[in-house]
C-alpha cells in the first residue's frame, strides 16, 4: 500500500491539542507509517524531530508583534462578540489592525529550508482557515514545487474580513491563487463544497467529513425514564434553541422525561440561569469522551441544536460537529432543532436520519414522533448507513489516502 510523505502545516499541533478538527486529522493518520509524515506548527508547541513550530520571530515584520500581543488578538466566537460588541471607530480601528496581523506572512527561513529539505515531503496537506498559513503552504509549494492540499473545517476565511473591502479583496486573491495551483481542495461537507464553487470559481473541491469511533452499546438500556442528552456548546446563540426545546418539554408535563447538558463549565455557569424555571434540566458535567460516550449509548434520546439567529449563521453555516457521526453511530433517535440552511440540519434532513425541526413554531409537533420514535426504525438504517459511508475511521482514513495518492498522479 502506498503512503506518501506529508508535510503537515497547521495552526496547531495535529498529534498533541485535542479538537474537533485534529480529531479527524489524526484519524486519518492512523496506520501511516510514522517516519512518512511531519509537521509544521504555526502556533503554540514544542519543536522535536518530527516538529517544527513557528512563532512570531518566524513573521514578517517580527519585531512589531510581541508575543504578548498575539495571544491579545485572538478572535473569539461567544456571545460577547456577536451581540454586546460596539462598531465604534476605536474599535473598527483595532479590529482592522488585528486583521492586518493576521495577514503577516511567515518566512521561509533556514530552519524552515533545512525541516523541509531533510523530509523531502511528496506533498504538503493543511487543515487550516488561516490566510497566512494558506500563503506559507503556496510558498512552500512554489519553492519545493510540490503540490498541496487544503482542507477546510469551517467557513472562518469568510468572517475575518467581513467588513474591510480591502483586506476581503486582498484575501480573496491569495485564496484564489491558492485554489488554482492546488489539485485538489477539501471541505467539511458537500454544502460547504458547493458553496466554495460558487463564490471562488473552483471546481475542484471534495468533501471529506469528520470521522469517529462507533458507539456500540453493551446492554439495550431500560427506558423507564426519558433521558434526553444534549453533548457540545452553548455558545453561538444555541443555548436560546435549547431553552425553547425546554419550554416544549415543559409543557408535556411528563415526570419521565429528562434533558441533561454536558458543556463546558464556564459556558454553564454563565448561561444557566436561563434554565433554572426547568426542573428537568440537569447540567451533566464536562466529563471525558469515553464517559460521554457511554451517556450518549444510554440516552433515550439525542438532541443536536443549532442558532436561528441570521447573525451567528454567518459564521456556523457550514460548520459540522463531532456530536454528528457520533450520534449517528448509536442508533439512538436524534432530534436536531436549527436553521435548515445551517450544513448541519439540512445534512441529516437531506438523508433522513434524524427527527429535524427547521422552525421554533414546529418542535411540539416534532417531539411527539421522537418521543414515541415514529418512524425511527427507518432513519436508523439510514443514520448507521450514513455513518458507514462518510464518518467511520476506516473508511475516511482510506479515502484520505487516496486523495493524497491521486493527488500526485494529477
Amino acid at each position: 500500500m502506498k503512503y506518501p510523505k506529508v508535510l503537515i502545516v497547521s495552526s496547531e499541533d495535529i498529534f498533541k491539542c485535542d479538537t474537533s478538527s485534529t480529531f479527524t486529522v489524526r484519524s486519518f493518520f492512523e496506520g501511516w507509517p510514522t517516519e512518512r509524515f511531519k509537521q509544521i506548527v504555526c502556533g503554540e508547541g514544542q519543536s522535536d524531530e518530527t516538529t517544527l513550530v513557528l512563532t512570531n520571530k518566524d513573521r514578517l515584520f517580527c519585531g512589531l508583534v510581541s508575543r504578548k500581543k498575539k495571544q491579545s488578538v485572538s478572535i473569539q466566537r461567544n456571545e460577547t462578540q456577536f451581540y454586546k460588541q460596539r462598531r465604534s471607530l476605536k474599535q473598527f480601528i483595532r479590529q482592522f489592525i488585528i486583521n492586518i496581523y493576521v495577514l503577516l506572512p511567515y518566512l521561509y527561513s533556514k530552519r524552515v529550508r533545512v525541516f523541509v529539505d531533510d523530509f523531502n515531503p511528496d506533498i504538503i496537506y493543511s487543515p487550516t482557515m488561516n490566510i497566512t498559513i494558506i500563503q506559507f503552504v503556496y510558498k512552500i509549494s512554489k519553492r519545493k514545487r510540490i503540490p498541496f492540499i487544503l482542507h477546510f473545517f469551517d467557513d472562518g476565511l469568510n468572517m475575518v474580513f467581513k467588513d474591510y473591502s480591502l483586506l476581503r479583496k486582498y484575501a480573496l486573491q491569495v485564496i484564489k491563487r491558492a485554489f488554482n495551483q492546488a489539485p485538489i481542495v477539501l471541505c467539511i461537507g458537500d454544502l460547504m463544497c458547493r458553496e466554495y464553487e460558487k463564490r471562488y470559481g473552483y471546481q475542484k473541491f471534495l468533501p471529506l467529513m469528520h470521522s469517529v469511533h462507533p458507539i456500540l452499546k453493551q446492554i439495550e438500556p431500560n427506558h423507564t425514564n426519558k433521558t434526553l442528552l444534549y453533548a457540545g456548546s452553548l455558545y453561538l446563540g444555541r443555548y436560546k434553541t435549547l431553552v425553547e426545546l425546554s419550554k416544549t418539554i415543559a409543557a408535556y408535563n411528563d415526570s419521565s422525561i429528562e434533558l441533561v447538558i454536558y458543556t463546558n463549565k464556564q459556558a454553564w455557569d454563565e448561561l444557566h440561569d436561563y434554565f433554572r424555571e426547568f426542573p428537568f434540566v440537569r447540567y451533566g458535567g464536562f466529563v471525558s469522551q469515553e464517559e460521554l460516550t457511554n451517556e450518549i449509548a444510554k440516552a433515550y434520546g439525542l438532541v443536536f441544536v443549532e442558532s436561528f439567529d441570521k447573525e451567528m449563521l454567518s459564521y456556523t453555516r457550514f460548520s459540522m460537529s463531532t456530536k454528528i457521526p457520533e450520534y449517528l453511530s448509536s442508533g439512538n433517535p436524534i432530534l436536531a432543532i436549527g436553521n435548515e440552511e445551517q450544513s448541519s440540519i439540512a445534512y441529516l434532513k437531506e438523508h433522513n436520519a434524524a427527527y429535524v425541526v427547521t422552525s421554533t413554531g414546529l418542535i411540539s409537533n416534532i417531539m411527539k414522533s421522537f418521543l414515541e420514535r415514529v418512524g425511527w426504525t427507518n432513519m436508523s438504517e439510514n443514520a448507521k448507513s450514513l455513518f458507514e459511508n462518510n464518518h467511520s475511521r476506516n473508511s475516511q482514513k482510506e479515502r484520505f489516502r487516496q486523495i493524497v495518492v491521486n493527488s500526485l498522479m494529477n
